[in-house]
């Protein structure tokens, strides 16, 4: 599976409670790629179209930021285009010791024979 979208840092990561922080930086040097999921967000107040980025962290979904609002209308739609087929991963960096959270998208394929 090729990512359709990679390199899309995540944005908001300073304003995480310092105990969703401390579990993203706990993924520094994780081996394999970390799994996210998307949350869409038409009630929030700074952005219509926003859409969180939920990091794994050992089992547990933690709000490590959000799509960045210049692509967050584009995202919304492409998440709701693409219900099911969406497969996300994320490293996880620091940049100024806040954590910097890089993810790559992809969208899963179904052969069908027939």
């Amino acid at each position: 599976m090729h990512p359709i979208l990679r390199n899309l840092k995540a944005v908001g990561g300073y304003f995480r409670t310092p105990e969703e922080k401390a579990k993203i930086l706990s993924l520094i040097g994780h081996a394999e790629p970390v799994p996210v999921a998307f949350k869409v967000e038409p009630e929030n107040p700074h952005d219509p179209h926003a859409v969180a980025v939920m990091v794994d962290v050992a089992g547990e979904w933690v709000h490590g930021g959000y799509i960045p609002a210049t692509v967050s209308a584009l995202f919304a739609h492409f998440l709701a285009e693409n219900s099911g087929l969406v497969a996300a991963s994320c490293d996880v960096g620091t940049a100024k010791g806040q954590p910097e959270i890089t993810v790559s998208v992809s969208l899963t394929v179904t052969a069908h024979h027939g």
